[in-house]
């Protein structure tokens, strides 16, 4: 994995980092729990209530994280999350009806800026904290297995590629007996960060337009919401769509391998961290950014990946009680335990090497 260096500012506070993640665990609700602190990861728990809205794709990771976080600190606070999206979570944040936003992309300037006016005497800052391979999931009575390439998927999603025996899948799969089949596409009709993982992905490998990269579908096909799409890819033989792994667990759901220059990769646990190993996490003005290498052919790798970013305030929040609660949840959320924990949901525990940048950056929060 690749880390350009922080600001002086950021990398002279390594110390204070360090010096609380030996501090973090020993406050007083934590005085009996020693083993539990090894296997849930650090916590102070101080008592407050939290809430916060946005992308639906980190929604199963926040709810699993702030269970066992409130277990672990019994009960002393409370913090929800309402799934809705990214576009919405953001809107509340900023409004001031939020505690913190989740979204799959960061703050534009523009949000920056009314993120300052929000946040007081603090600023808005973006941590990627989460991040979750995306699934291209298949309805095929009778195939167990299919491989898809970028090309190939892309073809599918423009409408280029209309039958399910097209030459191209039949390349990909001379031992598969596809069927001679309409292929019906269903995506994302709401703003969504998996939409922009999926057209960057397929820009990046030349098998879709730049200028049609973003949040908002632009590919043929039907639009519908996420709980509509998720029926549909489970009740309707010969279709194709995209969701957030762990939901495609959930649901049983067939997800098609994936060959991004190095023969078919299947997406299991394993290759989302191999996918994501060759991440980039870059600082400009503050704000941290993790960049998936959407071309990686490293054997083995699924590098199909979103990262979703918690959207906060350095400081700000009323009463400022809420500020140390954010603070110590996120810290908890970037602890090795947890990021491992993630990963047997079907998201993907961040590189090893950007969590202590930002473990530094929640420790400067306050």
């Amino acid at each position: 994995m690749t880390i350009r260096r922080r600001s002086k500012r950021a990398a002279s506070l390594l110390a204070v980092a360090a010096g609380l993640a030996l501090v973090m665990g020993c406050g007083t609700a934590q005085t009996n729990l020693t083993e539990d602190t090894e296997t849930f990861g650090p916590a102070r728990c101080p008592s407050g209530e939290l809430k916060g809205a946005g992308s639906t794709t980190q929604h199963n990771a926040i709810d699993h994280v702030a269970a066992t976080y409130m277990a672990v600190c019994d009960e002393r606070s409370s913090i929800h999350y309402n799934a809705t999206s990214s576009a919405e979570g953001v809107e509340t944040f900023l409004a001031g009806t939020a505690d913190w936003a989740g979204s799959e992309e960061p703050l534009s300037p523009t949000q920056e800026s009314a993120g300052s006016e929000r946040c007081t005497a603090g600023q808005a800052l973006s941590l990627p904290l989460v991040a979750t391979p995306v699934a291209l999931v298949v309805n095929l009575p009778g195939v167990d297995e299919i491989a898809l390439s970028a090309p190939v998927a892309g073809g599918i999603f423009d409408g280029r590629i209309t039958r399910w025996n097209d030459p191209a899948l039949v390349d990909l799969n001379p031992s598969v007996s596809l069927p001679d089949a309409a292929i019906r596409v269903v995506a994302r009709e709401d703003p969504s960060g998996l939409t922009a993982g999926l057209t960057r992905y397929l820009a990046e490998h030349d098998a879709w337009p730049a200028d049609k990269v973003g949040e908002e579908w632009s590919g043929t096909g039907e639009e519908l919401g996420r709980s509509d799409l998720l029926a549909v890819l489970r009740g309707t033989p010969h279709t194709i769509g995209y969701v957030e792994f762990s939901a495609a667990r959930d649901n049983g759901l067939s997800v098609a391998r994936l060959d991004s220059g190095n023969g078919p990769v299947e997406l299991t646990a394993e290759s989302a961290v191999a996918g994501l190993a060759e991440a980039e996490l870059s600082e400009n003005d503050d704000q941290l950014r993790l960049i998936p290498n959407y071309v990686s052919d490293a054997a083995g790798a699924y590098p199909l990946q979103v990262v979703s970013y918690q959207v906060i305030c350095t400081t700000g929040l009323t009463p400022r009680a809420k500020t140390l609660l954010l603070k110590d949840f996120l810290g908890f959320l970037a602890s090795d335990p947890q990021q491992e924990a993630l990963g047997e949901l079907g998201y993907t525990p961040l590189p090893e090497d950007a969590r202590e940048p930002l473990r530094d950056a929640i420790a400067q929060l306050g």
